[in-house]
């Protein structure tokens, strides 16, 4: 995983997918593509491997993003103009812990997924 990629395939990276890569349309632009976590021992009635999925845009919030900020207990706080994303915290120790992985963005989608990014490359998630 290389941090050339954009957010988003960092993201999906850390999740499992594998095999992301980029392609270059004329009229869109590019957009990623990759296989993800669950389709690498699954094939078609025809024996063929699972085609490649496009890599969801965490990075622009909706759908993809807000299921991962649940499931991974992502506080999202906002506190002068920006958005603090750091990991949910009971205790008084955990909210001494957390400090280290506080990421801050005007965008908390940004925030969340470079978050999600620091955890997993750690191995936290």
């Amino acid at each position: 995983m290389t941090d050339t990629k954009p957010l988003a395939v960092q993201v999906a990276e850390v999740l499992g997918w594998t095999e992301c890569h980029e392609v270059k349309h004329i009229v869109r632009g590019s957009e990623w593509f990759g296989k993800r976590p669950a389709d690498d021992h699954f094939y078609s009635i025809s024996g063929d491997t699972v085609p490649w999925y496009a890599v969801p845009r965490y990075d622009k919030g909706g759908g993809a993003l807000w299921p991962l900020i649940v499931r991974y207990k992502i506080s999202l706080i906002w506190r002068d103009m920006r958005c603090e994303a750091c990991p949910y915290s009971e205790t008084q120790e955990d909210r001494e812990l957390e400090e280290e992985w506080i990421r801050l963005s005007a965008d908390p989608a940004i925030a969340a997924c470079e978050l999600i990014v620091a955890l997993g490359k750690a191995g936290k998630l």
